[in-house]
């Protein structure tokens, strides 16, 4: 997985037992999410994740990585206690086929995830269907963040280049942190993934 730490976003592969537990609610989801979430994607549903002691404990523990002490302290200067705090309030799943989209947008609450459970692609393949592109403007299937740099206030396009050797990764970053996803091709698979917001208590 590409390291984002630099931009305070953090990611790691979800140990195993929590892994397999997460696929598991995610092939009976029914509940329709359409209404509550950006994606132009028709197949999005809740999931109810935060329900699962075991998913939600490895969830919250995310939030108290040192990666985000600043933004803790941030959040206690504005909150108090309150920042010491926080709860799994909302997870969804998106069954993205080929053509669909998640347009730029960002999330409620203090911290958000993306976990990929199947990628159906590479994006580097892509590369060669769009040969005659810039490398930089090549997006096809990409997550892709948004960054101000701090030194030139210029706004950086931070793309993932997403295939297989993601599933089972997560992504976990702050929720107003801009972000996006491009359509992928070439396959009528499924690119599932995983969401959720953390809010206070």
């Amino acid at each position: 997985m590409r390291d984002l730490k630099q931009y305070q976003i953090y990611n790691e592969y979800l140990p195993v037992n929590v892994f397999n537990k997460l696929k598991d609610l995610v092939y009976k989801a029914k509940d329709d999410a359409n209404n509550t979430l950006a994606g132009n994607i028709q197949q999005e549903y809740n999931l109810y994740a935060e329900r699962d002691p075991e998913i939600r404990d490895y969830i919250l523990h995310m939030g108290r990585n040192s990666l985000f002490q600043n933004y803790h302290n941030y959040l206690t200067a504005l909150f108090a206690e309150r920042a010491c705090s926080s709860v799994l309030a909302k997870t969804w799943v998106n069954f993205q086929k080929k053509h669909e989209f998640n347009p730029l947008h960002t999330h409620d609450g203090v911290f958000s995830f993306v976990i990929f459970v199947k990628i159906p692609y590479d994006c580097e393949k892509y590369k060669k269907k769009f040969s005659k592109m810039k490398p930089n403007d090549m997006k096809a299937g990409m997550l892709s963040f948004q960054h101000i740099d701090p030194w030139t206030n210029r706004i950086e396009s931070i793309d993932v280049s997403l295939n297989p050797k993601y599933e089972g990764g997560i992504y976990f970053f702050k929720s107003k942190h801009l972000h996006q996803v491009y359509p992928f091709y070439d396959t009528n698979e499924y690119r599932i993934t995983v969401s959720g917001n953390l809010h206070l208590l």
